[in-house]
């Protein structure tokens, strides 16, 4: 299981830092209301959408084990979403291990090179 460290927070939304073995993978959980009920909508960079192969990832959104891609902010982003309700910390954690795995997954494969992405939620909260 991953590691999570906090590193900002408001009222609505969180930045976490994800250990995925020597890798770290910054997760944007954000509050938000659909259908009448309050969900958890989990966000990471995956690369500028500018180096992203945006035919593959179109392709891999069929495949992928948790989540979807999206274009925010210039960015190609892996988003997923739950039922606040039926989270308790064990699965939430479980859920952000997921989405930083496949975040790493989706990099290494959905890049035309490897430039950082740890800067994209830098001032996330504010």
């Amino acid at each position: 299981m991953a590691r999570h460290e906090l590193v900002q927070r408001d009222a609505r939304a969180c930045v976490c830092a994800i250990r995925v073995g020597a890798k770290h993978v910054r997760i944007r959980g954000e509050l938000v209301t659909a259908f009448d009920e309050d969900w958890l909508l989990l966000l990471t960079p995956i690369v500028d959408e500018q180096r992203a192969l945006l035919r593959d990832a179109l392709a891999f959104n069929m495949e992928l084990a948790i989540g979807a891609l999206a274009i925010d902010q210039g960015w190609l982003m892996l988003r997923a979403t739950h039922v606040l309700a039926l989270l308790d910390d064990r699965l939430i954690d479980r859920h952000l291990d997921f989405v930083a795995r496949e975040a790493l997954r989706l990099r290494s494969i959905l890049t035309l090179d490897t430039a950082p992405v740890d800067h994209v939620f830098a001032h996330a909260c504010e």
